[in-house]
C-alpha cells in the first residue's frame, strides 16, 4: 500500500500542470519535455540550497508523451496513479544517441537517466567523471512506458527505460515500468542503490529480443526487493563489460566491480534465465545473493552463466527460491541450474566460492544442470548444495545424480552435497580417478565403475561427511575374478 504519498501542491513541491510548466497543455513532444525537465531543474535547485528537503517532482494523473529526461541531484521525482511517461516514437532525433546494440541492430537512448559531468581523457581516450548526482528518488503508483512496438516500428531504434548512471543513493519504489525496447532498468557504475515493490512487465514475444527486466551492471551495495520481473529475455542479472563495446563506450569513468548485491523477494517469468549472473563477466562479481524468490517459468531457474570476461564470480548465494517451470528452451539448455564458463571472448574467468540452498525444484527441465569450468586453470571451484527438494521425492538430494546434474567436464572441484548421510552415493560421481570406466551392470543400484589393471587404478570421493553417529559403511562390488 502506497503511504508516503506527497502533496500535489506546496512548498518544494514542482507540479509539472503547474502554469509555469504546463506539461499538461504543451502543444509537442518538445515542449511537453523541456516543461517536465525544467519542474526537475527547479527541484534540484532547491534541494540542493541548504537546509531544504529534497525538491518534489509531481507528476498528476494523465499520459505524457515525452524524450529524454535528466533525473538531477536532491530530488523525488513522483508519478501519481494514472500518471503515463510514454516514450514518443515520433522522431527519433529527440533522443540523444547512446549508444549501440549490435546483437539487436538498433541504436538506443538512456531515457530516463541520472546527470553526471565527464569529459573525455585524450590520453586514457574514455570518459573521465568529474562529478555525478546523489540522493534521488523516483517512487508512486505510475506507470513508466518504454512503447517498445512503436520505437522498434516507426524508428528502429531502443531504450533502455530508467539508467541511474554514476550516482550515489539512488531510490526507485513502487512503480510499473513496461515495454521497454532494450535492457529496461539498467544501474550504471553507481553505488547504494534500492530497488523496492516494482512491476517490470515487458514483452514475452518482443520485436527484439533482449529485454532484461534490471541488469547491474558494475555497480556496488544494491539491493532489488518485492519485485516482479516479466520479460522476454534475463529478468534479473549483474553484468560488467569492456569499454569497447557498443553498449559501453559512453559510459562515464572506467570499469567497476559488482558488489554486495541483493535480490530479495522477487518473481521471475522469462523464456530466458530467471536469476542469473552473467553474460558479461569483464569484471569480478563477488557478495551476490539471491534469495527467497519463485521462479515461475524459464529456461534456466537459477545460473552463472560466465560468457565474456576474465573477472572471477565470487561468493554467490542462491537461498530459498522455488522454481516452477522450466518450460523452455535457450541455446541448448532447458534445466534448474547451470554454472559454467565460457570463452567466447576476452576471457576466461572463474567461478568460486558458491551456496546453493533450500531450493524447492518442482520442474527439472529436460537437458540435466550443469557444471562446467573451461580448462585447468580456469575452473569452476567450490560449489555448495544443500537442502535441495525435488517435486515427487520426499527427502531432499543427497548426490550430483539426485541433483540432475549429468552435464559435467572435468574442470571443477570442491563441490558438496548436504543431504541424508546414511543415502548411498552412486559410484560414478568421483571427484578424480585413474584407470576408470563408467560401466553399466544389472545390479538394482544401477551402473558402477570399472577399474582397469592390477595396480594404481582408482576412484577419489573428496569431502564425504557421514555426519554423527556413523559407525560403518556398506560397499556394492564385484569382480570377473
Amino acid at each position: 500500500m502506497e503511504n508516503n504519498k506527497p502533496q500535489p501542491s506546496g512548498v518544494g513541491i514542482f507540479n509539472i500542470t503547474d502554469p509555469k510548466y504546463g506539461a499538461d497543455s504543451a502543444n509537442s513532444v518538445i515542449e511537453r519535455t523541456a516543461a517536465i525537465q525544467k519542474a526537475i531543474d527547479d527541484a534540484s535547485e532547491y534541494g540542493c540550497t541548504k537546509g531544504n528537503k529534497n525538491g518534489i517532482v509531481y507528476v498528476p494523473a494523465g499520459v505524457y508523451e515525452i524524450g529524454n529526461l535528466i533525473l538531477k541531484s536532491n530530488t523525488s521525482f513522483y508519478l501519481e496513479g494514472g500518471a503515463v511517461l510514454l516514450a514518443s516514437a515520433s522522431d527519433k532525433n529527440i533522443y540523444s544517441n547512446n549508444g549501440h546494440k549490435s546483437s539487436m541492430g538498433m541504436d538506443y537512448t538512456w531515457w530516463i537517466s541520472t546527470e553526471f559531468e565527464a569529459i573525455t581523457d585524450p590520453a586514457k581516450g574514455k570518459y573521465e567523471v568529474l562529478s555525478g548526482s546523489y540522493d534521488i528518488k523516483i517512487f508512486g503508483r505510475g506507470t513508466i512506458d518504454g512503447n517498445e512496438k512503436n520505437m522498434v516500428r516507426n524508428l528502429n531504434f531502443g531504450n533502455n527505460t530508467v539508467v541511474p548512471i554514476a550516482c550515489s543513493y539512488f531510490t526507485m519504489e513502487g512503480l510499473t515500468v513496461t515495454n521497454s525496447v532494450m535492457w529496461s532498468i539498467v544501474p550504471v557504475r553507481s553505488n547504494d542503490l534500492r530497488f523496492s515493490y516494482l512491476k517490470m512487465y515487458n514483452s514475452l514475444s518482443p520485436l527484439r529480443g533482449e529485454n532484461d527486466c534490471i541488469d547491474v551492471c558494475e555497480s556496488q551495495n544494491v539491493v532489488v526487493e518485492h519485485c516482479i520481473g516479466i520479460s522476454l529475455d534475463d529478468p534479473f542479472t549483474t553484468k560488467a563489460w569492456p569499454l569497447t563495446t557498443g553498449i559501453t563506450v559512453q559510459w562515464p569513468g572506467f570499469p567497476e566491480i559488482v558488489d554486495n548485491v541483493v535480490f530479495d523477494n522477487c518473481l521471475s517469468w522469462t523464456y530466458c534465465y530467471g536469476l542469473k549472473i552473467g553474460q558479461g563477466v569483464d569484471e569480478s562479481h563477488s557478495n551476490v545473493t539471491f534469495k527467497n524468490s519463485t521462479v515461475y517459468d524459464c529456461a534456466v531457474g537459477i545460473s552463472i552463466h560466465h560468457k565474456y570476461g576474465r573477472g572471477t564470480v565470487e561468493n554467490v548465494t542462491f537461498d530459498n527460491i522455488t522454481i516452477e517451470r522450466v518450460n523452455n528452451k535457450n541455446e541448448v539448455h532447458r534445466t534448474w541450474f547451470t554454472a559454467f564458463i565460457q570463452s567466447a571472448d576476452r576471457g576466461p574467468g572463474k567461478i568460486k566460492n558458491v551456496t546453493v540452498k533450500n531450493i524447492d525444484v518442482l520442474d527439472k527441465g529436460t537437458t540435466g544442470a550443469k557444471i562446467f569450468g573451461y580448462d585447468e586453470n580456469h575452473i569452476v571451484d567450490g560449489i555448495t548444495f544443500e537442502n535441495i527438494r525435488f517435486f515427487g521425492s520426499t527427502k531432499p538430494a543427497n548426490t550430483l545424480e539426485q541433483l540432475d546434474i549429468t552435464n559435467l567436464n572435468p574442470y571443477f572441484a570442491n563441490v558438496f552435497v548436504k543431504g541424508d548421510p546414511t543415502s548411498a552415493i552412486q559410484a560414478i560421481y568421483f571427484n578424480s580417478s585413474d584407470k576408470v570406466s563408467i560401466t553399466s551392470n544389472t545390479d538394482p543400484e544401477g551402473g558402477g565403475v570399472g577399474i582397469k589393471g592390477r595396480d594404481g587404478g582408482y576412484a577419489l570421493y573428496n569431502n564425504v561427511d557421514f555426519g554423527n553417529g556413523v559407525d560403518k559403511i556398506d560397499v556394492r562390488l564385484s569382480s570377473l575374478g
